[in-house]
């Protein structure tokens, strides 16, 4: 026996598994306005969803959370690269670092 019911559910965040399976919500939000596609909730329902409409957050840039915001991940990101760059040359290059060297030069900058 199949049942059919059209329903209209809103999901709020990304995160938001009231209704659906939480895979198949970060799923949805991959997916363009005017698609369908299948995703179950946690009883293995299935549901056949078309995405009618989306809405996006909009924020002030100048404000001063969202500064300190972009500056974190800035910095976290050039520490990403710096790190994933210095292992890399690690492994290929057998570094070996003269401390006399550096404490002479931390001895310069005092």
């Amino acid at each position: 026996m199949y049942f059919f019911a059209l329903l209209n559910v809103e999901i709020d965040t990304i995160n938001d598994d009231s209704m659906f399976d939480i895979n198949s919500v970060k799923m949805l939000y991959t997916l363009p306005v005017n698609s369908f596609t299948l995703i179950n909730d946690k009883d293995n329902n299935i549901f056949l969803v078309k995405i009618a409409d989306s809405k996006k957050n909009f924020f002030n840039k100048s404000d001063e959370e969202y500064v300190q915001f972009v500056k974190n991940q800035n910095t976290d990101n050039r520490k990403s690269i710096l790190q994933s760059y210095d292992q890399l040359l690690n492994n290929k290059y057998q570094v070996k670092v003269n401390q006399k060297s550096v404490d002479r030069v931390k001895n310069y900058f005092k």
